[in-house]
C-alpha cells in the first residue's frame, strides 16, 4: 500500500512539473513601439509571467516588455505584451 501511494504520488509531482514547464517563444518583429503584440502559446495555462531571454535591436536600445491594464487578459492560449523597442527579435521565456 505504501508503494502505490508513493509511486502515484511521483507520477502527480511529474505531471505537475511537466504543467509548470516553461515555453520559448520567438518574436521576430516587434513593430512599431508600445504597439501590442498578440503571442499564441500551448502552455495550456494562463501564464504566471514573461520574460526576454534574448534579442536582436535595430538600433542599440534596450528592450523592455510591459502591458497596460486596458490590454487583452491572458488566456491558456493567446498573452499581449507591448515592447519598448521597434522592430527587434525577441526570444520570450513564457512561463
Amino acid at each position: 500500500m505504501v508503494e502505490q501511494f508513493t509511486t502515484t504520488r511521483f507520477a502527480e509531482s511529474v505531471e505537475e512539473l511537466h504543467r509548470l514547464q516553461p515555453q520559448f517563444i520567438q518574436v521576430s518583429d516587434t513593430g512599431a513601439v508600445d504597439s501590442v503584440n498578440t503571442i499564441l502559446h500551448s502552455l495550456n495555462r494562463i501564464p504566471r509571467g514573461c520574460r526576454i531571454v534574448n534579442s536582436a535591436l535595430a538600433s542599440g536600445d534596450e528592450c523592455v516588455w510591459y502591458r497596460l491594464a486596458t490590454d487583452d487578459a491572458w488566456t491558456d492560449r493567446l498573452l499581449t505584451v507591448r515592447f519598448r523597442c521597434a522592430n527587434a527579435r525577441v526570444l520570450l521565456e513564457v512561463f
